[in-house]
C-alpha cells in the first residue's frame, strides 16, 4: 500500500510574527545583545583616492600649508589614532560575535522552555565566540579569493592586450566572449528578469545561508565549511517560507525606520530652535544648558 503522510498544518506567519514579537517583550535583557549582534554585517569602507585631490586656490594656499606642517608635525598622533580606531573595531566586532552566539542560544533555549538569564545567555556566547570568528574568517577568505581571482582574469586580459598582435587578439577574443556572455543574458527573454531578481534576492540569500551557518555553528558546534552547509540545506528546504519571512521582517524594519525619523525629527525641532537662540545670545551658560537637555530625547 502507498502511504501518504497527513497534510501538513499551515504555516502562520502572523501567529509567528506575534510570537516574536512576545518573546522580545517578555525576554527584554535580548535586546541588549540585539543591539550589537548585527553590528559586524555592517563594516564598510571606502577608498582614499589620492588622483581626486586638487590643489588648493590661490587664497587658501597658507591655510593649506598650516594644515600640512600640522599633519607633519603630528604623524604619531595621527597613527596613534588610526590604531586606536582600528583597534577599537576590532573589538567591536568580536563582541558582536559574543552577541550574535547569545542571541542564538537563548532563542533556542525559550523556544524549548528552559529557564534563560542574561548571564547564561552571555556565558554562552563566550563559548562560542571561537567557532564564530571561524566562520567569519572563512567567508572573509572566501571574499578575498574571488576578488583575487576577478582581478587575475582582468590583469591577465591587459597583459595580453600588451604583447602585440597575437595577445592583443586573444585578449580581444577574451572582452568578445565575455561581453557576448553579459549581453546574452540580459536581452534575452527572461534574462533582464533574472539580473533584477538576483540583484534583490542575492544579497537576502547570502544573508540568510550567513544566519543559518551561525546558528549551527552555535547550537550545533559545527565546523565552518560544514555549517555553510548546514545553512544551505536550512535553506533549500525552507526556501519559499525563509524568504517571505525575509521580506516581512523587511518591511517591518522599513515601517520602524519611518516612525524612528519621524520621532527623531519631530523631537529635535526645540532642541535646534534652542541652539539657534543660544547662538544669538552668544552661547550663554542657562541657553546652553536648556539646548543640550532637550537634544538628549533625538539622541
Amino acid at each position: 500500500m502507498t502511504y501518504r503522510p497527513p497534510p501538513a498544518k499551515p504555516f502562520e506567519y502572523g501567529d509567528f510574527i506575534r510570537e516574536v514579537f512576545r518573546l522580545c517583550w517578555r525576554f527584554r535583557f535580548l535586546w541588549f545583545f540585539g543591539l550589537f549582534a548585527g553590528t559586524i554585517n555592517s563594516f564598510g569602507g571606502g577608498e582614499l583616492n589620492l588622483s581626486n585631490i586638487e590643489s588648493p586656490p590661490v587664497g587658501e594656499t597658507a591655510s593649506w600649508e598650516q594644515a600640512s606642517e600640522w599633519l607633519h608635525a603630528h604623524q604619531s598622533l595621527i597613527i596613534a589614532a588610526a590604531l586606536a580606531v582600528f583597534v577599537l573595531l576590532l573589538l567591536l566586532g568580536l563582541w558582536s560575535l559574543v552577541c550574535k552566539g547569545a542571541v542564538y542560544a537563548s532563542v533556542r533555549e525559550i523556544r524549548a522552555d528552559r529557564r534563560v538569564s542574561f548571564s547564561s545567555a552571555l556565558s554562552r556566547g563566550w563559548s562560542s565566540l571561537g567557532r564564530l570568528l571561524l566562520l567569519y574568517l572563512f567567508l572573509a577568505l572566501i571574499v578575498a579569493g574571488t576578488a583575487v581571482i576577478i582581478t587575475a582574469f582582468l590583469l591577465l586580459l591587459a597583459f595580453l592586450s600588451s604583447l602585440g598582435t597575437a595577445g592583443s587578439a586573444a585578449a580581444g577574443i577574451a572582452w568578445t566572449v565575455l561581453f557576448a556572455a553579459v549581453v546574452g543574458v540580459i536581452f534575452t527573454t527572461l534574462g533582464y528578469l533574472t539580473c533584477f531578481g538576483l540583484a534583490l534576492l542575492l544579497p537576502a540569500l547570502i544573508v540568510v545561508i550567513v544566519t543559518f551557518a551561525g546558528r549551527a555553528v552555535v547550537l550545533e558546534k559545527l565546523g565552518p565549511v560544514a555549517a555553510l552547509k548546514r545553512g544551505v540545506r536550512l535553506f533549500a528546504d525552507n526556501a519559499g517560507r525563509v524568504l517571505l519571512l525575509y521580506l516581512l521582517g523587511f518591511g517591518l524594519s522599513i515601517g520602524y525606520s519611518i516612525v524612528l525619523l519621524l520621532a527623531v525629527t519631530v523631537t529635535a525641532v526645540p532642541s535646534v530652535i534652542l541652539w539657534v537662540m543660544a547662538f544669538n545670545q552668544g552661547f550663554g551658560l542657562a541657553w546652553v544648558i536648556v539646548a543640550g537637555t532637550l537634544t538628549l530625547p533625538p539622541l
